[in-house]
């Protein structure tokens, strides 16, 4: 009738005979045999295992059997459902050929299983001869039927990590990868009733190629509907990392295995220091080589101008000594740019000194010694490196001197009369109009903010070659950089060797 009861009748007096079951009612006693509650195990859609229950008789004693319908009590959460307690069947065993005095069995069995799983509960009232003499409790669990697929999200947990700097900051960043997180597994449609009891736990990674264990954590968590899997790569030498997991559905009745598969790469800050030692050895590499360039330079500079001193005559040549010092002094101690400039200014003076020999010359061969006098008074000022352009106008004036005191020959007149003209006049100072001002004043703020300028720029080139070449090798190479350290780290400090060329390609493009 639907209702909550049904009665099975069954007596214990049975004479089995031409496939005839006979019933007759008289007086004795029952007594169930085993443990309470009765667990039966089934899949839905199907009918559930059989169960052999016994009863002690004394006796020919009637039993009936009254039970309830089945409530879900488990998992907890889920809407009430009940099975009819029709479907309990409960059937007499037949006697064995030598028949056990005392003991009767019965088979109980539920007939039909619902699409509700989950553990339900009941019970079954016995009644002797018509009297309730005990109560027996009933845990059915309804399982998903083994044959049915059950489909993660993702089926394999495929993830690329970082390791990280114990010291350094945003390593995450960097490697735009994390070096820790928490990845979510989720089992859609997972049916009412089936959830996730438990996991794994700790998931055994192991690198490929045998390279040992992953220094860190794997960690599976069950939720609601999944799990998560936590993993902290930040102690890991790079590489690939492989292991399985295990998802547990209701206590053990599914197992589901998850492949999990981590690439891990090596930390980005020493990827960056390497790129940035390249960098310096580039420029080392550079400046050795224009600072040969260099002392090359000023080195057959110095042996020019000490050549062209010897031609000087001997008593005039003691008086280029400070010049030829100087340089040499400059030279030892590396200021090598100098020696170029000063070099100008010692060709100049040995010019000056040439000069000053034909003067002397000269005055000699008219034996005047006021004019030789007068050369020789220059010696202080040329000993003492003084500049050129303010003895030239005392030499033009010796050599006007000189030109009166003697006659000089048709082929020297030209000569002679620019000597006698003396050092051109000063030109006026011009008055500069606005425009010209604040020209002048912006060719200043050049002169002075350039340099600094220079240098920014060469810095940020340098930056900006380093993170390109960061980007091609590590954030667009392989997946487990660093696990070849020596290929790998290797083209990091190749790339940093090639980004000076780079960077002085990038300044001149903005001059």
């Amino acid at each position: 009738m639907g209702g909550f009861y049904r009665t099975a009748l069954v007596a214990l007096s049975c004479a089995w005979g031409d496939a005839q079951y006979v019933a007759a009612a008289s007086d004795g006693t029952a007594q169930f045999l085993g443990a309470s509650p009765i667990e039966i195990v089934g899949e839905s859609g199907k009918q559930s295992e059989t169960r052999t229950i016994r009863f002690q008789t004394t006796g020919t004693p009637t039993i009936q059997f009254v039970t309830t319908d089945l409530a879900r009590s488990a998992p907890a959460g889920l809407p009430a459902a009940l099975i009819d307690g029709g479907q309990v069947r409960i059937t007499p065993l037949a006697p064995p050929k030598t028949e056990v005095t005392g003991i009767s069995a019965f088979e109980i069995a539920i007939n039909s299983l619902p699409s509700r799983y989950g553990i339900f509960s009941g019970e079954i009232a016995v009644r002797v001869n018509g009297q309730p003499t005990e109560t027996i409790k009933l845990k059915l669990t309804v399982q998903f039927p083994a044959a049915q697929p059950i489909a993660m999200q993702p089926a394999t947990l495929s993830k690329p990590m970082t390791s990280a700097s114990a010291v350094l900051p945003w390593s995450a960043l960097l490697a735009q990868r994390p070096a820790e997180g928490s990845f979510p597994i989720t089992i859609p449609g997972l049916p009412e009733g089936v959830e996730v009891t438990g996991t794994s736990g700790s998931v055994q990674l192991m690198a490929e190629g045998g390279q040992g264990p992953l220094i860190g954590t794997a960690e599976l968590r069950p939720t609601k509907q999944g799990a998560v899997l936590s993993v902290d790569t930040s102690a890991s030498a790079p590489g690939k990392y492989t292991g399985t997991g295990e998802i547990v559905l209701n206590g053990g009745q599914r197992r589901l295995l998850l492949p999990v598969d981590i690439s891990v790469r090596s930390n980005p800050w020493t990827v960056l220091f390497l790129v940035l030692i390249g960098v310096l050895l580039g420029h080392l590499a550079k400046w050795s080589n224009e600072r040969g360039s260099k002392i090359v330079s000023a080195q057959n500079r110095i042996f020019e101008i000490e050549a062209r001193a010897q031609t000087v005559r001997a008593d005039f040549r003691e008086w280029l000594g400070p010049t030829l010092d100087d340089l040499r002094t400059k030279f030892l101690s590396g200021q090598f740019d100098a020696i170029l400039t000063l070099a100008t200014a010692a060709d100049a003076r040995i010019a000056l000194t040439e000069r000053l020999v034909r003067l002397s010359d000269r005055a000699e061969t008219l034996r005047n010694n006021g004019i030789l006098a007068r050369i020789s008074a220059l010696r202080g000022s040329i000993l003492g490196l003084s500049d050129v352009e303010d003895i030239r106008p005392t030499v033009a004036s010796i050599e006007t001197a000189l030109l009166a005191a003697e006659t000089l020959p048709a082929n020297d007149q030209d000569q002679a009369a620019d000597d006698v003209a003396g050092p051109r006049p000063k030109a006026q100072a011009q008055q500069l109009s606005p425009g010209s001002r604040l020209q002048q004043q912006l060719v200043a703020f050049r002169a002075k903010v350039a340099p600094k300028l220079q240098v920014f720029l060469k810095f940020a080139a340098i930056l900006l070659v380093a993170f390109i070449g960061f980007e091609a090798i590590y954030l667009n190479g392989s997946q487990t950089f660093g696990a070849n350290p020596v290929t790998d780290y290797l083209s990091a400090i190749v790339w940093g060797l090639s980004a000076d060329v780079a960077a002085r390609t990038l300044l001149a493009l903005g001059r």
